[in-house]
């Protein structure tokens, strides 16, 4: 999850506050919940006919199989429907903490201004008392995964993925390379 906010500089330090407001004293309204999902719900509607959503779908559920990866950040109709505003606020005071917070700043604003005024909305901002999370080990498949989704559309649409080694691996600089020459 990721909240942003652009704005002038001479707006900085007030675009902090509202943003250290926003994510230390969330309001939480259940009647506001109920009506942004119906929203959420009718967007997965939308998207369930989207041939680039089913491609990207199918491509996600392969490649991460056994991840979280695997699954849509938005959930699915059921998990959807039975979530309650309540649920969700106790999901953000358990799981958005400090520890868990990266802030990146750019603009025309001076950077000790920046990590001041930074310092100041998030270092009271709480911990979190959670033990971080096991670290994904990734299974390849075994032979290809192939999700053909035949339809009536103006446009085809491709994906191809393949699991690559981790951030640490000596041949990421090449695989750098080789992505920018690919396009």
């Amino acid at each position: 999850t990721y909240f942003y906010i652009t704005l002038p500089p001479e707006h900085f330090v007030k675009g902090m506050g509202i943003l250290k407001e926003a994510l230390q004293e969330p309001k939480f309204d259940e009647r506001n919940f109920a009506a942004e999902k119906k929203v959420v719900l009718a967007e997965m509607d939308q998207r369930a006919d989207d041939p680039w959503t089913q491609v990207y779908q199918k491509l996600y559920a392969d490649l991460f199989a056994g991840h979280p990866y695997q699954r849509l950040v938005i959930g699915n109709k059921e998990s959807v429907g039975k979530m309650s505003g309540l649920q969700i606020a106790e999901y953000y005071l358990t799981h958005y903490r400090s520890d868990r917070l990266t802030l990146v700043m750019a603009g025309d604003v001076e950077q000790e201004q920046m990590l001041t005024t930074a310092r100041n909305a998030f270092e009271v901002f709480p911990k979190s008392n959670i033990s971080v999370e096991q670290a994904y080990s990734p299974k390849f498949p075994s032979s290809p995964s192939w999700g053909i989704f035949p339809g009536k559309v103006s446009q085809e649409y491709f994906a191809v993925a393949f699991l690559g080694p981790d951030s640490e691996s000596s041949d990421i600089p090449g695989l750098d390379l080789m992505a920018t020459l690919l396009g």
